[in-house]
């Protein structure tokens, strides 16, 4: 076998993954075992087994297709139904139909098995037997909910934070042994669960956010070693992507935040929902990964087969989920499709894949590429969508850098397309949100955020990038370092396009 390329849903996967086979194997991440994920590639000529998020094949087949660098093409965590990743299935299955010697492997513990292989022809199932230990399931009733006002007096949005610190609570005091983790729908409820938390007092006991927005180094923090016990509250990043050695108690709100695009106004929103019953599975398994351990819902026990409410909104009464409603149901699709012509493909309603998108979400996504000259009439990619895509983001910020030539401008829109991937450069910590505000003051500027985030790289860099200084001025430095990562990577790019970097400064 020569090499074998493994995609994962989330970048802290792809590294923590690859770092652990590369300890098996016994080599240093980068040499047989590497990873690479957007702005950051850890592998050689001499990798052979390479981790990777699901984005960075995708990108891998505008030149090759048919993955010809690959002899296996292992799909992980594919319950999870991410867009890049159903089009990559869809992209592998036309490459088994032109390659004898490729073997796709789909995994995941949760899938929707029977789907998947009615997809992929002349296809096999093998069941392993996981090495979970067992765990307890406990539901939250109305006396929970008694207690939980009378610890924490909590408006009646933040009950199900107040809930889970009580919970938290309550685990902490039984003398149960082992760390715990909470599941949240986002980093907004993230952080107020660890108020309520921090709030309790105890001794031992030390609050860890995680979620996707976070940079690679902030979310390795939940890895390391720590008196006491550790709570980690987490979104469901933690569901699959990440094992923490340790976790015994699981305490699930049963909520997640999903991306919801409508084709027909060409809107995106992100929507708390009820999560999928593989979903709560997946999650119910991180309380069993090294010995018996206990999950706490914080949802009656009817509320598994049953949705008895819209989060925060209105009363509704329908049957959870089975799984998880793809993402490629719910997107918008100009960044695949203008991928799918890139690589030659026209008839992009005739491809194929597990779940096909509505006809009126791929005309939207056609309609976008034509506006920002990507594409023609008769769907050629023009030089402009050519460009777009050797660049690593959503095309119309890929579109807007390439409009910035004209203006003379690139250099700063490059900085701001950074700063629309990274999570916020201000911080606001509990107890100093005075002499944060303050702070914030000497950069903002009153006629745009953008312009605000070009002050504070400025002064940053002026102040050459000391984080000492960026925690003196309430900034977070992780998040300028990778805007300016960010800044790096795409200037490579495009200079290789033999493109000149400028600058209104």
């Amino acid at each position: 076998i020569g090499r074998i390329g493994i995609t994962q849903p989330r970048r802290i996967a792809a590294i923590a993954t690859s770092e652990f086979v590369a300890g098996q194997v016994g080599c240093a991440v980068g040499e047989e075992v590497g990873y690479q994920i957007r702005f950051n590639d850890k592998t050689t000529e001499g990798t052979r087994i390479k981790f990777m998020t699901d984005g960075i094949l995708l990108q891998e087949a505008t030149n090759d297709p048919t993955f010809s660098r690959y002899d296996v093409l292992i799909f992980d965590e594919a319950h999870e139904r991410g867009l890049n990743t159903d089009f990559c299935l869809g992209l592998a299955k036309r490459a088994l139909a032109l390659r004898d010697d490729l073997k796709v492997v789909v995994m995941s513990a949760t899938m929707d098995e029977d789907k998947f292989a009615r997809f992929f022809d002349n296809t096999y199932s093998v069941h392993i037997e996981g090495r979970m230990f067992p765990v307890e399931v406990r539901y939250t009733d109305h006396r929970d909910i008694t207690d939980v006002a009378a610890l924490f007096d909590p408006r009646r949005q933040n009950l199900i934070e107040a809930l889970a610190a009580y919970t938290v609570d309550k685990i902490h005091r039984s003398g149960s042994e082992g760390d715990i983790l909470v599941f949240m729908p986002g980093a907004s409820e993230i952080y107020r669960t660890i108020r309520f938390i921090e709030g309790l007092n105890h001794t031992g006991l030390t609050a860890l956010p995680v979620f996707g927005d976070m940079s690679p180094n902030e979310q390795r923090r939940i890895f390391e070693r720590m008196p006491g016990r550790k709570v980690i509250v987490a979104t469901n990043i933690a569901e699959t992507s990440i094992t923490v050695d340790g976790v015994v108690h699981v305490v699930d709100s049963g909520l997640i935040r999903e991306n919801d695009f409508d084709p027909r106004t060409g809107i995106g929103s992100l929507q708390v929902v009820e999560h999928s019953k593989s979903g709560l599975e997946q999650r119910k398994g991180r309380a069993g990964r090294t010995r018996e351990g206990i999950c706490w819902r914080l949802f009656g026990e009817e509320e598994y087969e049953v949705s008895r409410r819209e989060y925060r909104r209105s009363y509704r009464d329908e049957k959870r989920p089975e799984f998880t409603k793809p993402e490629i149901l719910r997107s918008d699709l100009a960044g695949v499709v203008l991928r799918l012509l890139g690589i030659g493909i026209k008839d992009v309603e005739d491809f194929k894949l597990p779940d096909q998108p509505d006809y009126v979400a791929i005309h939207n996504a056609f309609e976008t590429l034509g506006a920002i000259g990507a594409i023609t009439e008769n769907r050629d990619v023009t030089t402009i969508g050519e460009r777009l895509l050797d660049l690593p983001l959503e095309p119309r910020i890929g579109r807007m850098i390439l409009a910035a030539q004209d203006y003379g401008c690139m250099h700063e829109v490059m900085i701001i397309a950074g700063k629309l991937s990274v999570r916020e450069i201000f911080r606001r910590p509990k107890d100093k949100e005075e002499q944060a505000d303050i702070a914030k003051m000497q950069f903002a500027d009153g006629r745009s955020d953008f312009l605000t985030t070009l002050a504070v790289v400025a002064a940053y860099e002026k102040n050459g990038c000391s984080h000492r200084w960026a925690d003196e001025n309430f900034l977070n430095w992780k998040s300028l370092d990778e805007i300016l990562n960010i800044r790096a990577q795409l200037k490579e790019i495009l200079e290789s396009q033999n493109v000149e970097i400028t600058s209104v400064g």
